[in-house]
């Protein structure tokens, strides 16, 4: 039995990401949602190599196959990244019961029309479960407030 994960670790000039799995880390600046982890899974692993479109991988019946996880076996190094921060960016950190489910541009308009980091979690998780996530879900929002 494994698990994936994703953690954020923040430093004076940005923050540093590990990551084990299909649990992402997003930021939104600038009304942009951008993906700044890449999937641990057969099947983006198909996409980066050009086997498959990112629109057949959304209907793969392998969508669960995981390739890295926390717990599958001994000495599994998660991947690391440093990213920098601005004001205002907002970080979500999220399982793949949520990713799966709520297309970014879903994922922009709820961030939006949200007033405060909670009701922002609350919508995206019933958004998952309103389009039809079965999985866990689990939503994290980070916002920075200022640099160092």
């Amino acid at each position: 039995m494994g698990t994936t994960i994703v953690a954020v670790l923040f430093g004076e000039d940005g923050f540093s990401v590990a990551h084990l799995g299909d649990s992402r880390l997003y930021r939104v600046r600038e009304e942009v949602v951008q993906q700044l982890t890449n999937d641990h899974s057969v099947v983006m692993e198909q996409v980066r190599r050009g086997l498959l479109t990112i629109e057949e991988a959304g209907r793969s019946q392998m969508q669960n196959l995981i390739t890295r996880a926390l717990g599958l076996h001994e000495g599994v190094e998660p991947e690391l990244a440093t990213h920098p921060v601005l004001p205002g960016d907002l970080l979500l950190l999220c399982s793949d019961g949520f990713s799966r489910w709520v297309p970014e541009k879903k994922t922009l308009e709820i961030l939006t029309q949200s007033k405060d980091l909670q009701q922002g979690c609350d919508s995206l998780v019933d958004a998952a479960k309103e389009m039809g996530s079965d999985d866990n879900i689990t939503c994290l929002l980070v916002r920075i407030l200022a640099t160092s």
